[in-house]
């Protein structure tokens, strides 16, 4: 039952894809979650995001923009555009934000400001 507050059996929820020769890690890094319960993952030293659905299947990935993507978060006035940084180091080749306008909703976990 969600809401419970009681752990259940550990269990792994997803096996993430490995990198590829010209790729040069694959660190699993920031991840945020949209409004359909689907996990976007960095990955640093892959230069992608991966999605997965809530019963940890890939069914996307996107291009991050950097080979060394390390962060992601919903933004926007609709809360649907996926914002992801790059990481800070010599391999980086700088640093950088990139917005991918996906059209998915992403999980407002915020209090609603009180208007005065």
């Amino acid at each position: 039952m969600l809401g419970s507050g009681k752990l259940g059996r550990r269990r792994i929820f997803a096996n993430l894809p490995t990198k590829q020769s010209d790729q040069i890690d694959n660190q699993p890094d920031g991840i945020c979650l949209d409004a359909a319960g689907n996990l976007y993952v960095a990955h640093y030293g892959m230069r992608q995001v991966q999605v997965l659905n809530p019963q940890g299947k890939l069914i996307a990935r996107y291009a991050g923009g950097n080979l060394t993507t390390s962060n992601v978060a919903f933004g926007g006035p609709k809360m649907d555009q996926l914002f992801v940084t790059d990481g800070l180091g010599k391999e980086a080749g700088g640093v950088g934000l990139f917005r991918l306008d996906l059209g998915a909703q992403g999980l407002v976990i915020l209090p609603p400001r009180k208007r005065k």
